[in-house]
C-alpha cells in the first residue's frame, strides 16, 4: 500500500509444512512487514541546493527453517560393498531426536537513503538485529554411547551490524562522461546468548588439533585448539 507517493507498507505472510520435522511440528509461520518514507516527499520544504533526496525505512520479520533428512530416526546406511551375495548396512553414528523443533530466526531493520547536491553525493545505511532460536545442531557425544553426534535444538544466536554504501561522483560533464567513486563499510557482532541446559560449550566441528566451537558469552564459530609449549625463547619443549 502506498499513501500520496511518500508513504509505503507491506506485508507477507509465509506457512511452510517440512517432512524432515516431526508430525505436529512440522508447520512454522514466518510473517513480514515493512515500511517507508519518503521524507522529502512528505516534506518538499526539506528539499534544498545541498539535500536532494531523503527516505527512512524499516523493517521486521521471522523466518523458519527445518532440519537435516533423517534426523529424526537413526537409520541404516548402505555399503556399495557386500558379503559374499549379501548387502551390507550400517547403522548411522547420529543419535536421532524425534522431538526436533524448526529454527526461527527474528531480524529488525532501521536504515536510510540519502541523497546530496544534485544526487552527487548519496548513502545507504541500515543498521540490522537478527535473533536465531532452537538451531539445529549435530551435538558432538562421547563415543562410549555408541553414537558420535546427536541431533538437538540448542542455542539462542544474535547477529548485529551495521552496513553502509556511499557513493560519489565528482565528475559529471555534459559530454556524458561521469566518474562514480562507491565505498562499502560492514560490521556484523555475532554472540551465543545461550545453549542448551547443562552446557557451555559446544563443539560444531574439529579438524586435526582444531575445533570450531560456540560458547556461550563468545562470538559463534570460534577456532579453537592446542599450541606447542615453548620456553621463553620460544623453543619447542620436548621429551628425550
Amino acid at each position: 500500500l502506498t499513501w500520496n507517493n511518500w508513504r509505503t507498507v507491506e506485508g507477507t505472510g509465509l506457512t511452510d509444512w517440512s517432512s524432515t520435522l516431526p508430525q505436529g511440528r512440522n508447520s512454522y509461520f514466518y510473517p513480514g512487514v515493512n515500511t517507508s518514507m519518503v521524507l522529502t516527499n512528505a516534506l518538499p520544504g526539506l528539499k534544498s541546493r545541498f539535500l536532494s533526496y531523503a527516505k527512512l525505512r524499516g523493517a521486521y520479520a521471522r523466518v523458519g527453517s527445518d532440519a537435516s533428512p533423517y534426523q529424526l530416526q537413526t537409520v541404516f546406511n548402505g555399503a556399495a560393498t557386500k558379503f559374499g551375495s549379501l548387502p551390507q548396512f550400517s547403522l548411522s553414528d547420529n543419535l536421532a531426536n524425534a522431538f526436533l523443533k524448526p529454527e526461527q530466526t527474528t531480524s529488525a531493520e532501521l536504515g536510510a537513503e540519502l541523497a546530496f547536491i544534485d544526487n552527487r553525493v548519496t548513502l545507504d545505511a541500515s543498521y540490522y538485529d537478527k535473533e536465531t532460536k532452537n538451531q539445529i545442531l549435530n551435538l558432538v557425544i562421547p563415543p562410549t554411547s555408541g553414537y558420535s553426534t546427536q541431533a538437538i535444538n540448542a542455542g539462542q544466536i544474535s547477529n548485529k551490524g551495521f552496513e553502509a554504501t556511499l557513493g560519489v561522483t565528482p565528475l559529471r560533464s555534459e559530454t556524458g562522461l561521469n566518474w562514480t567513486s562507491t565505498f562499502n563499510y560492514a560490521t556484523n557482532k555475532s554472540r551465543v546468548v545461550a545453549l542448551t541446559p547443562g552446557l557451555t560449550t559446544v563443539v560444531l566441528g574439529t579438524q586435526r588439533s582444531a575445533s570450531v566451537v560456540a560458547t556461550v558469552g563468545q562470538p559463534y564459530g570460534q577456532l579453537t585448539g592446542y599450541t606447542f609449549l615453548r620456553d621463553a625463547s620460544g623453543n619447542l619443549l620436548t621429551q628425550n
